[in-house]
């Protein structure tokens, strides 16, 4: 029964997609933002918190596309 849970979730998927991504990039910019704060707490400026933030959780759009295939049929 697992594999219908699966098709009901893909078919969620493909009625929102483009949810879907407005989702993804949110939670995206939330994770960079709170790696940020954590950085800049430790001492780093502004900009190097940011760098190191998004360095640290890595291509926003393969992450995207990671998501993508693990909720859609990719």
């Amino acid at each position: 029964m697992e594999w219908l849970g699966q098709l009901w979730r893909r078919i969620g998927f493909l009625r929102r997609g483009r949810q879907f991504d407005a989702e993804i990039e949110e939670e995206l910019r939330f994770h960079a933002a709170m790696k940020a704060d954590a950085y800049r707490a430790d001492g780093a400026n502004a900009h190097e918190a940011q760098y190191a933030a998004m360095r640290r959780l890595g291509n926003p759009a393969e992450l995207k596309e990671r998501s993508r295939d693990m909720w859609g049929w990719g």
